[in-house]
């Protein structure tokens, strides 16, 4: 039932936003050792002008766990299929492509961690628990877009599902520390 949520995100391609052209945008700064859109800033109104230079107003978290992703599918030469896809318009098949690692995966990600931690706390429920956040909630539109926000919530409860899992002993410091980096990260990401 997870598996098929995570088919569900994936078969959606949203139109483009300016808070998603705004993620891609630094991606591609980013991608090319740049923090500036400068070269990107007419497709989004979702920017900072500052110090003569056009930023992404968004937090970087995303955009660098993005990062590796894009540059397969640059290897790929997927964009040059992006752009000729007579699907939508521009960037958006980019976007959608970008967005199977950056919000699909975190998104199917949550829904086997919730499973997981239900199942713990109520045995026979935590698929149910899952499915009904994955379709349920707004976790279903945001899981489609190229938006932080499923990424920083998988962030969030993957740190508590690993201090849960310290609190069951015996104590770890390691544990408690990728916790720490989890929720570290997801304060780089929202």
């Amino acid at each position: 039932a997870i598996v098929l949520v995570g088919l569900g995100y994936a078969t959606m391609i949203q139109n483009f936003s300016w808070n998603q052209a705004s993620h891609y945008d630094l991606i591609r700064s980013l991608n090319s050792d740049g923090t500036t859109i400068d070269a990107y800033q007419e497709n989004t109104g979702d920017k900072v002008f500052y110090r003569g230079h056009w930023y992404s107003a968004r937090a970087p978290g995303l955009a660098l766990f993005a990062l590796p992703f894009y540059d397969v599918l640059n290897l790929a030469n997927a964009d040059s299929w992006a752009r000729e896809s007579p699907a939508l318009r521009n960037d958006d098949e980019m976007v959608y492509l970008i967005g199977l690692w950056a919000n699909v995966l975190p998104g199917v990600l949550l829904l086997l961690l919730v499973w997981r931690v239900a199942e713990r706390l109520e045995p026979g429920f935590g698929v149910a628990a899952a499915v009904a956040l994955g379709l349920g909630t707004i976790v279903l539109p945001l899981s489609t877009l190229l938006f932080s926000h499923v990424f920083t919530a998988f962030l969030g409860f993957a740190a508590f599902a690993l201090m849960m899992r310290e609190r069951d002993g015996p104590p770890s410091l390691v544990l408690l520390g990728f916790a720490g980096l989890a929720m570290g990260y997801a304060v780089t990401s929202e």
